[in-house]
């Protein structure tokens, strides 16, 4: 994590009810000298080598999860000495050695290459992303709603956040995860960055700004996104219409209502206390985690990776060229490669 990413991470632990028993942080941050507070509980241990602390047994040997907040500049030394990013492959398959059950805030890996190369290996589920809004309470209730709501001829996805809280990178692919499950994949993705901190970014890990797009699928239907990790406060939602009429749904509830805008069907999930921008982000990320690591939890099915990141290729490939975009030529070339 980043020293940024401390009071989301400290009250992730404990409405998920997760005992801490080491943090880290990426090496050249430390380098700079940045540093985890001293809040934590005493005795837990901090690190900046992930291989190197997953090898060296101690509190390593306690962790039976492993939660990643960032992959931004999260180079880690490899077992060997050599220099890899925290999603390659290699470095990631040090976990399913240890057993130890990896989730993490921002979409891992970041390149449709290395999920073809887990797929060959069996460990396309190696990394859970949270949170997934099409796997929380109410996108299980927006699909339910929608096998009655005929035909979607738009959707819109909105979804800001700070950038602690995950990233652009991260909302892009939760958004784009939620147009696949929804319309399928896109012919096209015309999309524009705004608002980038200094280079701009050709990965998920590392995109920052806000983002639109305008995706044009061969059905007829039609999808905008309208993204930022510039919007403090944190807010994940989606307006599908149809013939129908509309489904509003957003992480505080679904509302779906006929052509005249009569209000037919309501639903909210369970009422939380959601006074601030981390709160809401909190819930969100500890709500999800709590799901997954129930055994009696309502499972959901699996993110159509190479999908949803080739989409997400097409959207950033877009944004520097100025051009409409194809997933399909990006999903062909990765599976040639």
């Amino acid at each position: 994590m980043t020293p940024d990413q401390q009071p989301l991470a400290r009250e992730i632990a404990r409405l998920a009810e997760l005992d801490v028993v080491a943090l880290g942080m990426p090496a050249a941050m430390t380098r700079r000298g940045e540093h985890l507070d001293t809040a934590w509980p005493k005795g837990t241990q901090q690190f900046n080598d992930l291989p190197r602390w997953l090898a060296g047994g101690g509190s390593a040997d306690e962790a039976q999860l492993l939660l990643i907040f960032t992959a931004a500049g999260a180079e880690q030394r490899a077992i060997g000495g050599d220099v890899v990013p925290l999603d390659e492959p290699e470095l990631l398959s040090i976990t399913t050695e240890r057993k130890l059950r990896t989730i993490s805030l921002v979409p891992m890996p970041t390149d449709p290459n290395a999920v073809r190369h887990l797929d060959r290996t069996g460990m396309a589920e190696l990394v859970t992303f949270v949170p997934s809004f099409m796997h929380s309470s109410v996108g299980a209730t927006l699909i339910d709603m929608l096998e009655t709501f005929e035909d979607t001829r738009l959707l819109s996805v909105h979804q800001r956040c700070g950038a602690a809280q995950g990233g652009l990178g991260a909302r892009l692919f939760d958004a784009m995860h939620s147009v696949q499950r929804l319309l399928g994949a896109p012919e096209t993705i015309d999309a524009m960055l705004a608002g980038t901190r200094g280079r701009r970014s050709h990965s998920l890990a590392t995109l920052t700004g806000s983002l639109s797009a305008n995706l044009r699928f061969a059905h007829g239907a039609c999808a905008t996104l309208s993204l930022s990790d510039a919007g403090g406060s944190w807010f994940r939602g989606l307006l599908a219409t149809g013939s129908g009429g509309t489904i509003r749904a957003f992480d505080g509830g679904i509302v779906r209502t006929d052509v005249e805008g009569k209000i037919i069907d309501e639903s909210k999930p369970e009422a939380s206390e959601l006074t601030t921008s981390l709160d809401a982000a909190v819930h969100a990320i500890a709500s999800e985690l709590r799901r997954i690591l129930d055994p009696a939890g309502r499972r959901t099915p699996p993110i159509e990776r190479r999908q949803v990141l080739a989409m997400c290729e097409a959207a950033m490939l877009s944004a520097r060229t100025g051009q409409p975009e194809s997933p399909a030529t990006i999903l062909k070339m990765s599976l040639s490669a």
